[in-house]
């Protein structure tokens, strides 16, 4: 009787022991999800579609403020500042291509991967990154904001 209920046991255990590992497995990729969506944001979370020249009306970017963009697929910002007007920036840090933040306090690029710093005109302030961001033309005509020139 003894061997019987071991046996029995043992079968319970290897099937708790699969079911425990299914379900972390799958928990795992569930917690993942969130994080890559975070990195790598798509078209519909960055709002244009990714064109070659984005035109962006002025009064939709008042001055000291930045606008996050899809240019070329790729994501960007355009920053209306009080002293330096309007310009574009590559939004993809230089070290490992995470995407960067804007720190308003801070008035700063951050990137959230591995805490690079970048200053509000792209230049490396403190590293993993070596390489400033990218700039991107950018020009006003009337009342728009063309990003990647004409």
């Amino acid at each position: 009787m003894k061997e019987v209920n071991n046996k029995y046991n043992r079968g319970r255990r290897s099937f708790l022991n699969w079911l425990l590992g299914t379900s972390l497995f799958f928990a795992s990729g569930l917690s993942a999800y969130p994080v890559l969506r975070y990195l790598w944001p798509t078209d519909k979370v960055m709002g244009a579609g990714g064109s070659r020249i984005i035109s962006i009306p002025l009064d939709d970017l008042p001055a000291g403020e930045v606008k996050f963009i899809r240019y070329k697929n790729r994501p960007a910002l355009v920053i209306n500042d009080f002293n330096a007007g309007i310009y574009a920036l590559s939004a993809v840090c230089t070290h490992q291509e995470c995407i960067v933040k804007w720190d308003e306090k801070r008035r700063e690029l951050m990137c959230p991967c591995h805490g690079a710093i970048f200053d509000m005109f792209g230049h490396v302030k403190k590293s993993p990154a070596t390489r400033d961001l990218e700039p991107i033309a950018v020009s006003v005509l009337k009342d728009q904001i063309i990003v990647g020139g004409i």
